[in-house]
Protein backbone atom coordinates (compact mmCIF):
# COMPACT_ATOMS: atom_id res chain seq x y z
CA UNK A 1 0.00 0.00 0.00
CA UNK A 2 2.76 2.49 0.92
CA UNK A 3 4.78 1.94 -2.22
CA UNK A 4 2.13 0.75 -4.65
CA UNK A 5 2.18 3.96 -6.70
CA UNK A 6 5.99 4.34 -6.75
CA UNK A 7 7.83 3.12 -9.83
CA UNK A 8 10.76 5.53 -10.23
CA UNK A 9 12.79 6.65 -7.20
CA UNK A 10 15.19 9.54 -6.75
CA UNK A 11 17.56 10.39 -3.93
CA UNK A 12 18.29 13.76 -2.36
CA UNK A 13 20.48 14.87 0.51
CA UNK A 14 19.10 17.84 2.39
CA UNK A 15 21.77 17.86 5.05
CA UNK A 16 24.98 16.19 6.11
CA UNK A 17 26.35 15.07 9.43
CA UNK A 18 24.77 14.67 12.84
CA UNK A 19 25.57 16.50 16.07
CA UNK A 20 24.93 13.41 18.21
CA UNK A 21 27.80 11.19 19.25
CA UNK A 22 26.44 7.64 19.14
CA UNK A 23 29.53 5.51 19.59
CA UNK A 24 28.76 2.96 16.85
CA UNK A 25 27.93 5.41 14.04
CA UNK A 26 30.32 6.06 11.16
CA UNK A 27 28.70 9.31 10.02
CA UNK A 28 31.15 11.47 11.98
CA UNK A 29 34.06 9.68 10.30
CA UNK A 30 32.74 10.93 6.96
CA UNK A 31 31.18 14.29 7.82
CA UNK A 32 32.34 15.24 11.32
CA UNK A 33 29.80 16.52 13.82
CA UNK A 34 29.25 19.92 12.23
CA UNK A 35 25.73 19.90 10.87
CA UNK A 36 25.37 21.31 7.33
CA UNK A 37 21.78 21.83 6.26
CA UNK A 38 20.58 23.07 2.91
CA UNK A 39 17.91 25.73 2.70
CA UNK A 40 14.36 24.35 2.33
CA UNK A 41 13.76 26.36 -0.85
CA UNK A 42 16.89 24.87 -2.43
CA UNK A 43 15.82 21.33 -1.51
CA UNK A 44 12.29 21.71 -2.85
CA UNK A 45 13.65 23.24 -6.06
CA UNK A 46 15.84 20.15 -6.49
CA UNK A 47 12.87 17.83 -5.84
CA UNK A 48 10.87 19.74 -8.46
CA UNK A 49 13.70 19.29 -10.98
CA UNK A 50 13.99 15.58 -10.20
CA UNK A 51 10.26 15.17 -10.83
CA UNK A 52 10.28 17.18 -14.07
CA UNK A 53 13.58 15.96 -15.52
CA UNK A 54 13.58 12.32 -14.41
CA UNK A 55 9.87 11.65 -13.90
CA UNK A 56 10.38 10.26 -10.39
CA UNK A 57 7.38 9.67 -8.17
CA UNK A 58 9.30 8.41 -5.13
CA UNK A 59 12.09 10.11 -3.20
CA UNK A 60 14.45 9.08 -0.43
CA UNK A 61 16.05 11.81 1.67
CA UNK A 62 19.45 10.28 2.39
CA UNK A 63 20.18 12.45 5.44
CA UNK A 64 21.45 11.00 8.70
CA UNK A 65 18.39 12.56 10.34
CA UNK A 66 16.02 14.52 8.13
CA UNK A 67 14.16 15.92 11.16
CA UNK A 68 17.26 17.00 13.10
CA UNK A 69 15.98 20.58 12.83
CA UNK A 70 12.23 20.15 13.16
CA UNK A 71 11.37 23.72 12.11
CA UNK A 72 13.36 23.24 8.89
CA UNK A 73 11.65 19.89 8.24
CA UNK A 74 8.24 21.59 8.66
CA UNK A 75 9.33 24.30 6.21
CA UNK A 76 10.39 21.70 3.63
CA UNK A 77 7.01 19.98 4.00
CA UNK A 78 5.16 23.30 3.73
CA UNK A 79 7.00 24.04 0.48
CA UNK A 80 6.35 20.56 -0.95
CA UNK A 81 2.64 21.12 -0.28
CA UNK A 82 2.61 24.74 -1.51
CA UNK A 83 4.37 23.78 -4.74
CA UNK A 84 2.00 20.82 -5.23
CA UNK A 85 4.88 18.36 -5.61
CA UNK A 86 2.88 15.18 -5.44
CA UNK A 87 5.61 12.72 -4.51
CA UNK A 88 5.83 9.84 -2.05
CA UNK A 89 8.97 10.06 0.07
CA UNK A 90 10.75 8.62 3.07
CA UNK A 91 13.56 9.63 5.39
CA UNK A 92 15.59 8.78 8.46
CA UNK A 93 14.71 10.42 11.76
CA UNK A 94 15.56 10.18 15.42
CA UNK A 95 12.84 9.42 17.93
CA UNK A 96 13.79 12.55 19.89
CA UNK A 97 13.47 14.80 16.81
CA UNK A 98 9.83 14.19 15.97
CA UNK A 99 6.47 15.31 17.32
CA UNK A 100 2.79 15.16 16.38
CA UNK A 101 2.79 18.41 14.37
CA UNK A 102 5.80 17.31 12.34
CA UNK A 103 4.46 13.82 11.63
CA UNK A 104 1.13 15.26 10.50
CA UNK A 105 2.72 17.70 8.06
CA UNK A 106 5.17 15.07 6.81
CA UNK A 107 2.20 12.85 5.97
CA UNK A 108 0.40 15.71 4.24
CA UNK A 109 3.56 16.46 2.23
CA UNK A 110 3.76 12.87 0.96
CA UNK A 111 5.88 11.04 3.55
CA UNK A 112 5.07 7.32 3.47
CA UNK A 113 7.95 5.87 5.52
CA UNK A 114 10.25 6.91 8.37
CA UNK A 115 13.27 4.92 9.57
CA UNK A 116 14.39 5.27 13.19
CA UNK A 117 17.60 4.01 14.77
CA UNK A 118 16.90 2.75 18.27
CA UNK A 119 19.71 0.21 18.77
CA UNK A 120 18.45 -1.30 22.05
CA UNK A 121 15.38 -1.81 24.19
CA UNK A 122 17.48 -1.41 27.32
CA UNK A 123 17.74 2.14 28.61
CA UNK A 124 21.00 1.15 30.31
CA UNK A 125 22.55 0.02 27.01
CA UNK A 126 21.24 3.13 25.22
CA UNK A 127 22.75 5.41 27.88
CA UNK A 128 25.98 3.66 28.81
CA UNK A 129 27.04 1.66 25.75
CA UNK A 130 25.46 3.21 22.66
CA UNK A 131 25.30 6.77 24.03
CA UNK A 132 22.29 7.42 21.80
CA UNK A 133 20.72 10.15 23.96
CA UNK A 134 17.14 8.89 23.55
CA UNK A 135 14.53 7.46 25.89
CA UNK A 136 12.50 4.27 25.43
CA UNK A 137 9.33 6.36 25.90
CA UNK A 138 10.33 8.40 22.82
CA UNK A 139 10.57 5.19 20.78
CA UNK A 140 7.04 4.20 21.76
CA UNK A 141 5.76 7.72 21.08
CA UNK A 142 7.36 7.81 17.61
CA UNK A 143 5.82 4.44 16.79
CA UNK A 144 2.38 5.59 17.95
CA UNK A 145 2.59 8.86 15.99
CA UNK A 146 3.46 7.00 12.79
CA UNK A 147 0.65 4.50 13.42
CA UNK A 148 -1.85 7.32 13.91
CA UNK A 149 -0.87 9.00 10.63
CA UNK A 150 -0.55 5.70 8.74
CA UNK A 151 3.12 6.24 7.97
CA UNK A 152 5.16 3.05 7.63
CA UNK A 153 7.85 3.05 10.32
CA UNK A 154 10.92 0.90 10.67
CA UNK A 155 13.09 0.72 13.77
CA UNK A 156 16.63 -0.66 13.69
CA UNK A 157 18.18 -2.52 16.60
CA UNK A 158 21.53 -4.09 17.40
CA UNK A 159 21.78 -7.27 19.44
CA UNK A 160 24.98 -8.28 21.27
CA UNK A 161 26.30 -4.90 22.28
CA UNK A 162 29.48 -5.10 24.34
CA UNK A 163 28.53 -5.95 27.93
CA UNK A 164 24.89 -6.63 26.98
CA UNK A 165 23.26 -9.29 29.17
CA UNK A 166 20.59 -11.78 28.14
CA UNK A 167 18.11 -9.75 30.22
CA UNK A 168 18.97 -6.58 28.26
CA UNK A 169 18.70 -8.40 24.93
CA UNK A 170 15.24 -9.59 26.02
CA UNK A 171 14.31 -5.98 26.78
CA UNK A 172 15.12 -5.22 23.14
CA UNK A 173 12.88 -8.05 21.89
CA UNK A 174 10.13 -6.88 24.25
CA UNK A 175 10.36 -3.34 22.85
CA UNK A 176 10.23 -4.71 19.30
CA UNK A 177 6.98 -6.49 20.13
CA UNK A 178 5.56 -3.41 21.83
CA UNK A 179 6.15 -1.13 18.84
CA UNK A 180 5.14 -3.61 16.19
CA UNK A 181 3.54 -1.19 13.82
CA UNK A 182 -0.06 -1.98 12.95
CA UNK A 183 0.59 -0.34 9.59
CA UNK A 184 3.55 -2.60 8.85
CA UNK A 185 1.59 -5.85 8.87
Amino acid sequence: EYYSNINKIGVAISGRSCPYKCNFCSSAKFWGHKLRLREPENIVDEVDKLIKNYKINGLFFWDDAFTINMDRAVRICDLLIKNKLNISWWAHSRVNNINRELVKIMKKAGCVHIDFGVESGSQKIINEVVKKNIKIEQVIQASNLCDEERIFSRFSFIISHPEETIKEARETFDLMKKIKNKNNE
